[in-house]
This record gives C-alpha cells, structure tokens and sequence, in this order.
C-alpha cells in the first residue's frame, strides 16, 4: 500500500543519536496539527487522495426513500415506497475494473458463456487476491427482473464456482456486496444488466448501521456515522378515507378532496406518494396529482371525487401512501463509527443513499498539486516578488516549489533562485536539520 513519505518521516533521539523513523500517519500528525482535508460527495463517493490509516472527518449518508417502478404513479401505476432500518456502508480500495472490456452476453450457473441482448460480462476473468475482500456494486437503469452473477476461476483460468447472484434488479435500484476470494481462486468475473453501471473495488470493509426500534422504518433522513446520530427528515403516512375533510373544485374544474397532515407539518423538501405524483405548487392542479402546500394542507385532484362520500370511498379503497418531510426532524443517538482511509484511491459508498465524506488529505499529493493552502502549511505562499521583507532561514512557495531564504530579501524585491533562495524540499531540510545537530 502506498504512503506519503512526508506524513510519516520522523527525526527522532535514540540514545544520543539522531535516527530517521516511519511511523503510523496518526501517530504522527494529530488533529492538533491541522492536517489538511478534503471532502467529496456521490456514491461512490470517490477520495483520490486520502493520507494512509487517518480516520475520516466525517462520513454522512443521505437516506432515500426506494420507490419501485417507473413512470408517474397513479393508481392504475402503484409504485410502492419502501424505506430502511439500517444501513450498510462500504469502503474499498481503487478500481479493479480500470482498462476491464466487457460484452455482450452472460456467465451461467455452470461457468459457460451465454448470448443475451439484455446482459453483459467482462470478457476476461479478472485478477484478484485469495483471501482479499472485493466490494462489487451495479446499478441498474432497468424495471425489468434481471440478475448480476459473480464466479470465480483458478489460476489457470478454469471456471470453479458461482459465487454471487442477486434478483434486485425487479426494479431500478442499487446491488452491493463484499465478496472474499476462495482460497483456491485466482480470477474473478461478473455479469450486469446491460443498461447499469458496475463497480469493483478491492480491500473491502463493510460497517453496518441498525436503526433504533423507536425510529421504525426510516424513509428519509442523514446517517452521521462519525457523530453517530440518525436524523429522520420524512415521516411514512396511510391516506385513506379517514383523512378527507372537504371535498369542491378548481377554478379550472378539477375536483379535489383536502387532508390534514398530522402531527407534523411538511413545510420545505420532497414529498412521494404510490399512486399520485405530489407537488409542492399549487399551479400543478391535473386529475391524478396532488398538492401539498406549507400550511399543513394535502390536496388530492381526482375527478371521481363528486362528493364527500364518493372521495372517502375510493380513498378508502385505495389507500395511498405518503412520505413527507417532516417540519421538526428527529434525531436519534447511536454508537459513532470510524472509518480509517486506505492510502490513495478510495470507494465510500452506502445502499441507502448517497455519501458525502471529509477525509485527509495526503499532503505531498496536496502538494504535487499546487493546493495552495497546504503550501502555507510548509511556507508562506508568495509570488516571485516578496511582499515583506524575509530573513535567511525563512521558507516560502512559489508555484508548487518550496524555497529557504539563503540571502534577506526586502520587501518587494524579487526572488531568485540561486541568489537570495535555495530551491528544496521537506525531506532535504529535514535531513539538513538532523545533520546540524548532530
């Protein structure tokens, strides 16, 4: 695994003698020190550049609501919404597809490629590590049943198993799963839905989230696993025909039927229903919609609804379902989690949401490229004239370069290299340093 030279170079005295030593990156530079950060949003969410064994910041997932089917619900069109009660977090290493071809066609359960116009497959096993846990997440785009398969090969590329198949794919939706390579196995191969997109990472870790008891099904909130709070944004309500309180029409005769959203208000976000498609203007009045306004109100615009007993009917019998945002989120305190970065390259991604991270940064990556605020860190950032006066000994960066005073310099002078500056390294005047002590 790769390190940064810089994060973990020590000088330390043993027994009267100078010794260049590495360390862990968190032993040596605390958050006293103020290692510099990055942050990064998606899922994956994807760090390029995470200091090796640092814990991350900050690790929050954006709960969603999964909502089956495609198209606008109605009730000849339900799309049932489904929530969570936990969560699975994932961290894994870089890519393990980069360079991957793949074609047409899937692996079956026996190892033999098959033709599909619906399916793909890498077109080569892949390399993996015996023992190394793999992270393998698809996307798919489709409402249709279709499956993802894993299987594993030996070294010299005979089929030995079916390692993985998963039926999520009965409607649009995310599959994850961290996968250990059999000892036996050198190889592995995937088949996806040809319409998704697959991700493989290597050196998995799965940190899994249960929900408290009293939050029950949570269909929309932010998972702080650092903090270790579950914040809920969006409670779950059945309509029916309980909840008509009148019943008139449009001005552009549209009849509608008026609910009361109780015990909270839904005053700001997203609203979903399974059988209507819910808006928060009241411009939008179409037969099948429905409006929920800042004051409490849910319209539903139907026009079967003739009287205040024919809505409370058809109400009844269709029952739909609503997930609303809640005016006062509640906040649930769990047990915080940390989550330390590999080195480089990392994957951070959830099967309820989206995950924004703040991690830290390695700093001579942050250096390489030109962050000027990590710059400061080494030496005060200046341009190629000083804007103050600078004493020998004094460190300054210009561009991405670090340089040692060697000459004073006044105020808007200009620094030259080989004259008033020295053009080095942190390495070089750590070196530098040790051999003046000694």
């Amino acid at each position: 695994m790769a390190t940064s030279d810089f994060a973990i170079l020590t000088v330390e005295n043993t027994g009267g003698a100078l010794a260049l030593k590495r360390k862990n990156a968190a032993e040596v530079v605390p958050e006293a020190a103020s290692p510099v950060y990055g942050s990064v949003t998606g899922n994956p969410a994807v760090i390029p550049d995470a200091a090796g064994e640092r814990v991350m910041r900050s690790v929050r997932v954006n709960i969603e609501p999964v909502q089956a089917g495609s198209g606008d619900p109605s009730p000849d069109n339900v799309r049932p919404i489904s929530g969570w009660t936990g969560a699975k977090v994932t961290k894994a290493g870089a890519s393990m597809l980069d360079g991957v071809v793949m074609e047409s066609g899937y692996i079956n359960s026996t190892g033999e490629k098959q033709p599909s116009p619906n399916l793909m497959r890498t077109a080569e096993p892949i390399p993996a590590t015996p023992g190394r846990a793999y992270a393998i997440r698809c996307v798919s785009a489709s409402s249709e049943s279709l499956k993802m398969r894993g299987h594993e090969y030996d070294a010299s590329g005979n089929w030995l198993r079916q390692i993985f198949v998963s039926d999520a794919f009965s409607a649009p939706g995310v599959c994850a799963v961290t996968l250990t390579v059999s000892g036996d196995a050198a190889y592995i191969a995937f088949s996806v839905p040809v319409y998704s997109e697959l991700t493989a990472v290597w050196d998995a870790a799965d940190y899994s989230v249960s929900f408290p008891s009293e939050a029950g099904t949570v269909y929309g909130g932010v998972l702080d696993l650092t903090a270790g709070t579950l914040t809920v944004t969006h409670g779950y309500k059945e309509l029916g025909a309980a909840d008509v309180a009148a019943v008139g029409e449009s001005a552009s005769g549209v009849k509608w039927a008026r609910s009361l959203i109780r015990p909270h208000q839904a005053q700001t976000g997203d609203a979903y229903c399974d059988k209507h498609v819910v808006f928060r203007v009241a411009s939008q009045r179409q037969s099948g919609e429905m409006y929920l306004n800042a004051t409490n109100y849910l319209y539903y615009y139907d026009n079967r609804f003739t009287d205040t007993a024919t809505a409370k009917q058809i109400l009844e019998a269709e029952n739909p379902v609503l997930v609303y945002p809640l005016a006062e989120p509640v906040v649930y305190q769990l047990t915080p989690v940390q989550i330390a970065a590999l080195a480089g390259t990392n994957a951070v991604f959830a099967d309820c949401g989206p995950v924004s991270a703040e991690y830290v940064r390695d700093t001579g990556a942050a250096i390489e490229a030109g962050d000027a605020s990590t710059r400061a860190m080494i030496g005060e950032a200046s341009g190629e004239t000083a804007s103050r006066s600078l004493a020998v000994g004094e460190y300054v960066t210009v561009g991405d370069v670090l340089y040692r005073v060697t000459a004073a310099v006044g105020q808007g002078e200009t620094l030259v290299p080989g004259s008033n500056v020295t053009e080095t390294t942190v390495g070089a005047e750590l070196s530098r340093i040790a051999a003046m002590i000694s």
